[in-house]
């Protein structure tokens, strides 16, 4: 199993939103291409004989004040359900704006999150009332017998 740990100690910075420069052409900020350059050297020179992991992997990341700890490792197997194209990140921050003054008051209110594809095995509630109908059981992340895509290879 690949697995691999590294704290990078640069202060993390915040994705910038892409502009419009002249001609109307957009861009990314200096300050994010500057970031993910950081990022990128810095995991490079604490993983001198790492090689890019391919197929379905993990990732946590924590954040301090002054560091960055990321944790990567191979999956057991890919579970992206089948019309699910984009990146968990994208689909994680539609649903956190979506959810802004809803469910809180905003976004930034959030310390904790995880973000994984899962297998499509959820009985979802349409909201209708149907008489007669299975109780709809909620997703149930660990310990079910349907596996999560969060299980490590090994």
């Amino acid at each position: 199993m690949s697995y691999s740990y590294t704290v990078i100690p640069i202060r993390a910075v915040t994705k910038g939103r892409p502009r419009l420069g002249r001609r109307r052409k957009a861009f990314t900020p200096a300050s994010t291409v500057a970031f993910e350059k950081a990022v990128a050297t810095e995991w490079a020179k604490r993983n001198l004989d790492a090689v890019p992991l391919e197929g379905p992997i993990g990732m946590r990341v924590a954040i301090g004040s002054n560091h960055i700890e990321i944790e990567l490792w191979e999956l057991a197997e890919g579970c992206r359900p089948k019309y699910i194209q984009g990146d968990a990140d994208n689909y994680e921050k539609s649903i956190q704006d979506g959810l802004n003054t809803v469910a809180y008051g905003d976004d930034k209110q959030i310390h904790h999150m995880e973000v994984f594809f899962t297998k499509d095995n959820v009985e979802v509630d349409d909201g209708r009332d149907d008489p007669g109908d299975d109780p709809v059981h909620p997703i149930q992340v660990g310990g079910s017998s349907d596996p999560v895509c969060d299980d490590p290879v090994g």
